[in-house]
C-alpha cells in the first residue's frame, strides 16, 4: 500500500529525538516550527492560523532553524534611500520652510540625524538629547559623565556620530578629554535600555602648543568658546574604523573588530585639526582621510601607506580656521570641499594640486555643513543669515536659497548660529543658535508640513 504524501511528511524521520525546534519572524508576525518530521510548518501569529507547510526534503530530523530578522531592515533602509532621492529630485534640495523649533536647556554646539529614523542628535556641553522631529518630541536625554577638563569638571561634547547606522545602531560620542564613549538603546525611547556600551581615551591628552594655537585661532575666528578644539572624528562603516583628531600632533586611527589601535598618523603641522572627513560611499577613495587645520590648511591622506608617508597632499589656498570639509567620490573621482572662517569655499579635484572652483560666501564663517548625498552646502556667519549653496555654482547668483528669519510669529532674527547638519539623505537642515533654539528645515512640499 502506497502511502500519502501528507502522511509520510507527518512521520518520524531517522534521527528523530531532536524534539521540536522553531525561530520567531519579527517582521511577519510567523512562528516557524521543526523538528522530527520531514516537513517546516509557518504559523501565522496574527490570524492564529497556519501559514504553509514546507517539505524539508531530507529523510533526517531538522536540528535548527534561523530567521534573518534584519532582512526586513534592510530592505525599509533601501526604500528610504529610494524615497529620499525623489525628494530631493521634487524639492532641488531646498530646505527652506521650518518643521519643528525646539527650545533647548543649554546652546547646541553639535547636531547629528539618524539616516533612516526621524531623529535628531545634539550636544550641549555635556550633555546629549535625541528629538523625534517628525512627532515634535523628545526621545532621551543624558549626561556623559564626569572626568571632564579642569575648568568644567565634566567632559565637553565636541563630537557625535552613528556607528551600525543601518542596523543595531550605537551612538558615538567624542570628547574634549580625548574619550570616546559609546552607548546602546539611545532610540528605543526614554527610560529604556539605554546605556553605555564602551569607552576609552581615543586621543592621548593636548599638546600644549596645539592647544594654546587652537585658542587663539578660536578667539581670532569666534569659533566657539577659546576652550579648544576638542576632540573631532569620523567613523568609517565599511573598514570598522574609527578617526580621531584634535589639539595633538597625531590623527589616531581605531580598528573597531580588532579593538586596538590601528596607527598614528602624523599631522605634520602644529596646529590643530579642526575637522575630518572619510567617503564612505565610494569603493575607489575609502582609504581616503581628509583633515582641516587651525593655521587653513588641509591634508588629504591615504591610510595604505605607512603613517610617515601616509600625508599625500597639502593645501594651503584658505587663511583661517577651517570649519568643514568633506570628502567625495564624483564620476570616480575624488573631491574634496572646504571652508574656512573668512568665508571662502574651495572645491578640489585632488588629482591636481590646487583649487578648481572658489565659492565666496559669508565672511566670519561660524558654521558649515555638507549634504552628502546632494550637491549643496550651508554656511551661516555672525549676519545671522544661513546660506544654501549649489557646491558647483560659479557666482552667488547660483545661490539655492536664502534663510533669512526664523517663521513665527512676534520674534527677532536668529542668535547666532553656532551648529549646522544636513540630514545625510533627506533635504532637511538643522540649525542650533546660541540663544538655546534648535531649528529643522524642510522643502515646502514635504508633506510633514501639511
Amino acid at each position: 500500500m502506497v502511502k500519502k504524501e501528507a502522511e509520510y511528511l507527518r512521520e518520524p524521520c531517522s534521527g528523530s529525538g531532536v524534539g521540536l525546534v522553531m525561530s520567531w519572524d519579527q517582521h511577519n508576525q510567523q512562528l516557524v516550527a521543526g523538528g522530527d518530521c520531514r516537513l517546516i510548518r509557518i504559523w501565522d501569529a496574527s490570524k492564529e492560523l497556519k501559514a504553509a507547510d514546507l517539505p524539508t526534503g531530507a529523510d533526517s530530523c531538522v536540528t535548527c532553524l534561523s530567521i534573518d530578522n534584519n532582512s526586513s531592515e534592510y530592505l525599509r533602509n533601501a526604500a528610504l534611500r529610494k524615497e529620499a532621492k525623489e525628494e530631493q529630485r521634487r524639492s532641488g534640495g531646498r530646505p527652506d520652510t521650518q518643521l519643528i523649533s525646539v527650545r533647548t536647556a543649554q546652546p547646541p554646539t553639535t547636531l547629528l540625524f539618524h539616516p533612516y529614523e526621524p531623529h535628531l542628535l545634539y550636544a550641549s556641553k555635556d550633555a546629549i538629547s535625541a528629538w523625534d522631529y517628525q512627532n515634535n518630541s523628545r526621545i532621551c536625554s543624558w549626561r556623559v559623565g564626569s572626568g571632564g577638563s579642569a575648568v568644567s569638571g565634566r567632559p565637553r561634547v565636541t563630537a557625535l556620530d552613528f556607528v551600525n547606522a543601518h542596523d543595531t545602531q550605537l551612538v558615538a560620542a567624542g570628547c574634549d578629554d580625548g574619550a570616546v564613549r559609546l552607548w546602546m538603546g539611545v532610540h528605543a525611547g526614554a527610560g529604556s535600555t539605554l546605556h553605555l556600551v564602551t569607552a576609552w581615551m581615543a586621543l592621548p591628552q593636548g599638546d600644549s602648543s596645539t592647544t594654546a594655537n587652537a585658542k587663539h585661532q578660536l578667539m581670532i575666528g569666534s569659533q566657539g568658546s577659546g576652550s579648544g578644539v576638542g576632540l573631532v572624528m569620523s567613523w568609517d562603516q565599511h573598514n570598522q574604523q574609527l578617526v580621531a583628531g584634535g589639539d595633538c600632533r597625531l590623527i589616531r586611527i581605531w580598528d573597531a573588530s580588532k579593538e586596538l589601535k590601528a596607527a598614528d598618523l602624523p599631522t605634520g603641522a602644529d596646529s590643530c585639526v579642526t575637522c575630518l572627513s572619510i567617503d564612505n560611499n565610494s569603493n575607489d577613495s575609502r582609504q581616503l582621510l581628509a583633515a582641516g587645520y587651525g593655521d587653513g590648511s588641509v591634508r588629504l591622506f591615504d591610510r595604505r601607506l605607512p603613517p610617515n608617508e601616509a600625508c599625500v597632499k597639502t593645501y594651503r589656498e584658505h587663511t583661517s580656521w577651517v570649519v568643514n570639509v568633506d570628502l567625495r567620490t564624483e564620476n570616480g573621482t575624488p573631491k574634496l570641499l572646504s571652508g574656512c572662517v573668512a568665508g571662502d569655499v574651495r572645491s578640489f579635484d585632488t588629482r591636481r594640486n590646487s583649487s578648481d572652483l572658489a565659492h565666496k560666501t559669508v565672511h566670519g564663517m561660524t558654521a558649515m555643513a555638507t549634504h552628502r548625498s546632494a550637491d549643496i552646502f550651508a554656511c551661516v556667519s555672525a549676519n545671522q543669515l544661513i546660506n544654501v549653496v549649489d557646491r558647483n555654482a560659479t557666482s552667488t547668483a547660483d545661490r539655492v536659497t536664502l534663510i533669512k528669519y526664523h517663521e513665527w510669529f512676534m520674534t527677532a532674527r536668529f542668535g547666532p548660529v553656532s551648529c549646522l547638519a544636513f540630514h545625510p539623505l533627506r533635504a532637511l537642515l538643522a540649525a542650533g543658535s546660541v540663544d538655546s533654539t534648535l531649528v529643522v528645515y524642510a522643502p515646502a512640499a514635504d508633506p510633514r508640513l501639511r
